[in-house]
């Protein structure tokens, strides 16, 4: 074991006894407001207003004792990135379950495809000179990483939550964070990023194939351009009022801006087609599935805008 290795090994036993701690000082507290508690220990940014709106819960920085970067799953882990992703993967307990339709939308963009939009904002405001150096930066290894291990944790720990019925029944919960953790660490990361694959992007394989590649593409593609809506509005001072109306949000950017666009031209633009490749080939490589070729972006692949 190198000095490196070694040294992400010793951070993801301190970082999960950090969170054995916390799940020991607050017994009475549901995996959602765990996963926001540690949140107060990661990134100064990861509790900004914007994160408060998405996980529904108003915490204050702490610290970054969390900033850290682990091995789990055998993968480089940026661990603050995961936190802040996990808790908005968890559903939120009892009465708060009705409002689980926010997170549903927001878990993905506060995750990988609020990092591959990221990346496109930057290039595009001239930050990088390549979209590629801008994929390197914002949507780094370690990142999308984090990202999987958010996805398949908080995945885990809904799955053995029962939310109970308000005023007649509390909510029960069969796995705690720190087993949830300990759970995908055990596993291969190659059968974690399949799960992702099929769960979080629909995704259907046989034979250690994508057998609907262009519809995982898609996904991946119509959340970077969801999530580019929100953050050129929100960088124009307006409030979106429904995440799902997309059309609505670009006919409003649009105006706003005097240039006329729509998510079919965001979708087709190739800064955000080198973004969706990203993903896409990190999951297949990853995932130790057979190589896809798409065609109708293997040219631009190839050149790195």
């Amino acid at each position: 074991m190198n000095n490196l290795t070694h040294s992400l090994e010793y951070n993801r036993l301190q970082m999960l006894s950090f969170v054995e701690h916390l799940e020991t000082k607050m017994p009475q507290a549901s995996p959602y407001e765990i996963a926001n508690e540690l949140r107060r220990y990661t990134r100064e940014s990861y509790t900004n207003h914007l994160f408060r709106w998405a996980t529904l819960s108003d915490v204050e920085y702490i610290d970054n004792r969390l900033d850290k970067t682990v091995v789990l799953c055998g993968q480089s882990t940026d661990f603050a990135h995961f936190i802040a992703s996990l808790s908005d993967q968890i559903q939120l307990p009892s009465w708060k379950s009705l409002f689980n339709f926010t997170t549903s939308w927001t878990s993905k963009h506060s995750s990988w495809s609020g990092d591959l939009a990221q990346s496109v904002l930057d290039f595009r405001s001239g930050k990088f000179s390549t979209i590629y150096k801008a994929l390197e930066a914002d949507a780094s290894e370690p990142d999308l990483a984090a990202n999987v291990a958010a996805f398949r944790v908080g995945y885990m720990v809904n799955q053995q939550t029962h939310s109970g019925i308000p005023g007649f029944r509390k909510p029960e919960y069969g796995l705690k964070i720190s087993e949830a953790i300990v759970a995908y660490d055990s596993g291969f990361y190659s059968g974690q990023v399949r799960e992702f694959i099929i769960e979080a992007l629909k995704g259907k394989i046989e034979k250690d194939k994508i057998i609907n590649p262009g519809e995982v593409e898609a996904k991946i593609r119509k959340s970077i351009v969801e999530f580019l809506a929100f953050m050129q509005l929100y960088q124009l001072g307006v409030k979106i009022k429904s995440m799902t109306k997309v059309q609505e949000n670009y006919r409003r950017l649009s105006k706003m801006t005097h240039h006329e666009i729509t998510p079919e031209e965001e979708a087709g633009e190739d800064d955000v087609r080198m973004a969706t490749l990203y993903l896409f080939n990190y999951l297949v490589e990853q995932g130790k599935l057979d190589p896809v070729q798409m065609y109708f972006m293997h040219d631009l692949w190839n050149g790195r805008v």
